[in-house]
């Protein structure tokens, strides 16, 4: 059998996904041509393409759906457990593309799975191959499911769809795997990611402009303990069933015993998902794991459907909000019953930076952290610590420390505060405020002028944009 998936990850082919990572020079483009050719396309028969797949996987590592409809009635099984070294020594994993999402369909068996890619333990995890180019669907008959992958590793899987399906994808013991341009589309559940019968919970995982839409149970179901998950981009709208606990965007599961780094959301777009909550994190260990949420926006626009909860931690965790903001629209009724981020304080430690919340009634206990900056003076107007560039320190007369600096203290919202501490005794220290400096009034026992080291904070009030 000709190894079509090795000779591509060592050569640059146009047009052909995985290639790489260098031109071919003259003595190897005979092997690149030759691998060209073992690539063999599959044209739908419109009956049952099971066998003709079967076939061409029989020849070559590398098969090629092409433009139409397949229909399989047995799931078809990429094997890759026999593999014992890898890629470079050995065989690598079995590869299969599309003409694109939108041009190749597969409808797998009623009950079943279109394909499966089976992984074994060491090196038969290292699958080492690309899945792209495919739309998954149900036959006529009935829901099925769409791709099964099972103790896989170091694959990429790119631009498919999944629509109308009792399952999109199934994740069992599949960890160190990138998923970017996907689309999971009207299934009961987008994703599924467990542990099942293998050997590891799902582990760094990465999903880059993915999308999960009006998936009525979850987008995203991570029943495994999940540890290093991460979101880049994408969102989930109108996943779940308003009302059900359950159901929503995405839930997660947890074990910090495995890992304290959960699940990391980056420019995430939740809009109008219904049921428990967008973003359920559950974690089942008794140390915390930490989420980080970076320029995430989560809404709610229907009145009469929504998630009781944005984000709602069970366990314990330490949530961190980057940027993030939260709101209804449409006259939505906003409700102390359903915060925007719901979490028992005396487990889970929410940290928010910068986020923007639509009400006060839902952001509940929620505060941004203030921005502040402290330094530390001499008597004699030295400053005794780091100051940022353009800050200026000079003693217009005794007991008198004026500090400028290039911003307007009033209008941005800013507050100072200075204590004087110093070896000789002091008095009352007084801070008053200009729109580009503030002035340090420092004094001794006896309440007149004095020069007295003292430490100061400037402080910007969080919520100044609300």
């Amino acid at each position: 059998m000709v190894n079509a998936a090795q000779a591509f990850r060592k050569y640059v082919i146009p047009g052909v996904p995985g290639s790489g990572p260098h031109f071919p020079d003259k003595d190897e483009i005979a092997e690149a041509l030759a691998a060209l050719e073992a690539i063999i396309g599959v044209q739908p028969n419109g009956i049952d393409d099971f066998f003709p797949i079967n076939d061409a996987m029989a020849d070559s590592t590398m098969v090629k759906l092409l433009e139409g409809t397949f229909r399989t009635s047995t799931t078809i099984t990429f094997d890759n457990t026999t593999v014992a070294f890898e890629p470079d020594a050995g065989p690598a994993g079995e590869l299969f593309f599309g003409q694109g999402s939108s041009a190749t369909t597969v409808l797998g068996p009623v009950g079943g799975y279109a394909f499966q890619i089976v992984g074994g333990t060491g090196v038969a995890s290292h699958i080492y191959g690309d899945v792209s180019g495919v739309s998954f669907g149900s036959p006529s008959g009935g829901a099925s499911y769409g791709l099964r992958m099972f103790q896989c590793a170091f694959i990429s899987v790119k631009d498919l769809t999944f629509s109308g399906l009792a399952g999109g994808m199934l994740l069992e013991s599949t960890l160190s795997a990138e998923f970017e341009n996907i689309t999971f589309n009207s299934n009961a559940i987008g994703v599924s990611a467990i542990k099942g019968a293998g050997f590891a919970q799902p582990n760094a995982l990465h999903w880059k402009s993915c999308r999960w839409r009006l998936n009525s149970t979850l987008g995203y179901s991570g029943g495994g303990a999940h540890h290093n998950v991460t979101f880049e981009g994408g969102s989930f709208e109108g996943n779940g069933t308003h009302g059900v606990s359950g159901t929503g965007g995405v839930h997660l599961n947890f074990d910090g015993t495995e890992g304290r780094t959960g699940a990391n959301f980056h420019g995430v777009y939740f809009e109008g998902n219904y049921g428990e909550a967008d973003v359920l994190l559950n974690n089942t260990a008794g140390v915390p794991v930490t989420h980080t949420f970076l320029g995430c926006n989560f809404q709610r626009i229907s009145p009469t459907q929504y998630t009781t909860n944005f984000i709602k931690a069970l366990g314990r965790h330490r949530i961190v909000l980057i940027g993030c903001s939260f709101d209804g629209y449409n006259s939505y009724p906003e409700s102390s019953a359903r915060k925007y981020v719901d979490y028992d304080p005396a487990l889970t430690e929410v940290i928010c930076i910068g986020c923007t919340f639509g009400s006060s009634t839902a952001q509940g206990t929620l505060q941004n952290q203030p921005e502040t900056f402290t330094g530390r003076v001499s008597g004699a107007g030295t400053p005794l610590t780091t100051f940022p560039l353009g800050w200026n320190v000079s003693k217009p007369g005794t007991g008198e420390t004026s500090i400028e600096m290039p911003f307007n203290l009033g209008a941005d919202g800013y507050t100072v505060n200075a204590t004087a501490s110093d070896s000789s005794l002091c008095g009352p220290t007084r801070v008053v405020q200009f729109p580009t400096y503030f002035v340090v009034h420092t004094t001794d026992e006896t309440g007149a002028s004095a020069n007295r080291l003292f430490n100061f904070t400037v402080m910007l009030n969080p919520e100044r944009f609300i």
